[in-house]
């Protein structure tokens, strides 16, 4: 399917080389993790620890359900493009989840945290 518009010359570079997306998918989420550190440091304490999980459970989660939307959706679609916008997709059900449901899963992670799952 074409688009009945022009678009930029770096569009069609990921449209033709699907392996941008690929590679975004399965390891690029992984770099807004430094990003989300350097803002912990200038939290207080409480809130540090609650927004660096938030942060690892929208990370993992959108790192494991996108590449996996974008390693079996590789495997028919051709479009660079579409891999994009699926991976977008899955990118902002996850942060909006996390957001919608943060005070659940931080609560949960306490718990988990109480009964000694998490300590070495």
């Amino acid at each position: 399917m074409e688009f009945s518009f022009e678009y930029y010359d770096w569009l069609k570079e990921i449209n033709i080389n699907t392996s941008i997306i690929k590679s975004v998918a399965f390891f690029g989420l992984l770099l807004l993790i430094v990003p989300a550190r350097l803002l912990a440091i200038f939290m207080r304490t409480e809130v540090k620890k609650k927004f660096l999980w938030l942060i690892f459970v929208c990370v993992i989660a959108t790192w494991l359900f996108g590449s996996l939307v974008v390693g079996v959706m590789a495997s028919y679609i051709l479009g660079g493009l579409k891999l994009f916008l699926a991976w977008l997709a899955v990118l902002c059900n996850v942060l909006g989840f996390t957001v919608a449901n943060h005070s659940r899963l931080y609560k949960i992670y306490e718990q988990q945290l109480t009964k000694g799952f998490y300590k070495n």
